[in-house]
């Protein structure tokens, strides 16, 4: 009856530490999956945040951009309607005489 208890309890220990190696794995599996997955999550969150910043910095670049267009149109537009020649306007505007010349023909001044 004894070896019976003997090999009983070795089967239990044996079994047991089968199940904890089991376990242990299996859980590791699952944490590496879920960090995984919170991983994703956060760089794709990242990488929307990251993506709008640069969006509103190239709109607002671009809408400078427009702005300093617009005022050299209007300088254009002003200047020659004041009797400004196309070179000094070029100058003045820093915009080559081909510019200046296809924003006076757009606007009818030429």
């Amino acid at each position: 009856m004894e070896i019976v208890e003997e090999l009983f309890s070795d089967i239990k220990r044996r079994i047991s530490a089968e199940s904890k190696a089991e376990g242990k794995a299996e859980g590791k599996a699952e944490g590496i999956d879920i960090g995984i997955d919170i991983g994703i999550d956060l760089g794709i969150d990242l990488g929307i945040e990251r993506g709008i910043e640069r969006g509103i910095e190239r709109g607002i670049e671009r809408g400078i951009e427009k702005g300093i267009e617009k005022e050299k149109v209007d300088v254009v537009i002003n200047g020659r309607k004041n009797g400004l020649d196309i070179p000094i306007l070029a100058n003045i505007t820093q915009l080559s005489e081909e510019r200046v010349i296809e924003i006076l023909k757009d606007n009818g001044l030429l």
